[in-house]
């Protein structure tokens, strides 16, 4: 059996026509469907609706199973039909932040190539109006998805909505749960987990002076400053360590970034596998690590 998706038409799921493949199973003796079939659907956008102010809140979608020339029909019979509602959804990248901090936000199932305003603890009248401090903006790609960056508003402390408002089309929300964010203040206390400081892309090989070395971006992810040490160990071909090397960036700033480079000296000529991470000074894992190719 073959099952597939398409959005509804005229809110039944009978002969829905312009399905997606999204896998198969083969049915019992009796005709049922196995224990431990599971159905995965990939990003898909919603869609507009005729009367809807926001259909991102709620599309109706069929899900069906079919023999493999049903399927082919697009639009005959098939043999099990569902609906369920597709909304939209956005999640933050942390759960708390100070003023002034960088946070990232993750959405899917908008619209099609929907651009909207990000708001900051929004506000609805009885009109069903929305209103709040725009802080970003977000564009949907052609399977509803978006990220966007915006930075934590001067605001005082406490938990706040972060909501989407469809940019000059409706003045209604677009998330029937928006996710929330704690603005809290700058911790005087330092951060000692592997989420502190996230590298931002992979390390690459540089040139500092005459010298082969590797350099990496990190970004502070914690409600306090950081000092890191970053540690750059190489391994040669057999996996052997046979070097390493330490940078030290900091403090940086809630939200911040810098950049360490680390130094490579004494290696023959070779290729060699560099292993990068950050440590506290006190010598805590404050990263994760990541790794490079580096040719001397």
């Amino acid at each position: 059996m073959i099952v597939s998706y398409a959005k509804a038409v005229a809110g039944s799921c009978t002969n829905v026509v312009g399905s997606t493949l999204t896998g198969t199973f083969t049915s019992s003796a009796t005709g049922s469907v196995p224990s431990g079939v599971s159905v995965s659907i990939s990003d898909t956008p919603t869609y507009v609706q005729a009367g809807v102010a926001s259909p991102e809140q709620g599309s109706l979608y069929c899900i069906a199973a079919s023999t493999p020339t049903q399927f082919q029909a697009q639009g005959g019979a098939q043999t099990g039909e569902a609906a369920f509602v597709l909304a939209a959804s956005a999640a933050d990248n942390m759960t708390s932040a100070p003023i002034g901090h960088s946070v990232t936000l993750t959405a899917h199932a908008l619209l099609l190539g929907g651009a909207y305003n990000v708001l900051f603890n929004p506000s609805t009248s009885s009109g069903g109006i929305i209103s709040g401090t725009v802080v970003g903006a977000l564009l949907a790609n052609s399977v509803g998805a978006g990220v966007t960056t915006f930075t934590v508003p001067n605001v005082a402390t406490g938990a706040y909505a972060i909501q989407l408002q469809e940019i000059g089309v409706n003045t209604n929300a677009a998330l029937a749960t928006p996710p929330t964010l704690t603005v809290s203040s700058v911790s005087t206390t330092s951060c000692n987990t592997t989420t502190c400081l996230v590298a931002n892309g992979s390390p690459s090989q540089t040139t500092v002076g005459a010298n082969k070395a590797v350099q990496t971006s990190f970004t502070n992810n914690s409600n306090s400053p950081v000092t890191a040490i970053v540690y750059a160990v190489v391994h040669n071909a057999a996996g052997q360590t046979v070097a390493y090397s330490t940078a030290t960036i900091g403090p940086v700033a809630a939200g911040g970034s810098a950049t360490a480079f680390d130094v490579l000296f004494g290696l023959a000529p070779g290729t060699y596998s560099v292993t990068v991470f950050a440590t506290s000074t006190s010598g805590t894992a404050i990263s994760t690590t990541s790794t490079v190719t580096v040719t001397i």
